[in-house]
């Protein structure tokens, strides 16, 4: 009994582990998902940084790398979302 519950743990764990993909990019590993776009699987990397943002000093000036420590990266919603605030038009104003 404790064999069969040892293997379905591993099988499940090693499914889960796969199911996303990864990508290595220098030392550091960007996981993704997998969506449906007009009838073909895609893989998908949201909000990954590739600069430091521009804030202080470093804006209006060129990007910046970011820094090159290795670290795991899960992006699945982008970071920044841009609103578009409209005018509200009155008549007569």
């Amino acid at each position: 009994m404790s064999g069969t519950v040892t293997f379905c743990v591993v099988i499940t764990l090693v499914y889960s582990v796969s199911c996303n993909p990864v990508v290595k990019i220098g030392g550091s590993e960007v996981f993704g998902k997998n969506i449906d776009f007009k009838n073909f699987k895609v893989n998908q990397y949201l909000g990954i940084p590739y600069a430091q943002p521009p804030v202080g000093e470093l804006r209006f000036m060129p990007t910046v790398p970011i820094d090159e420590e290795p670290r795991i990266l899960m992006p699945f919603t982008s970071l920044l979302l841009a609103y578009n605030i409209q005018r509200i038009l009155i008549p007569g104003m």
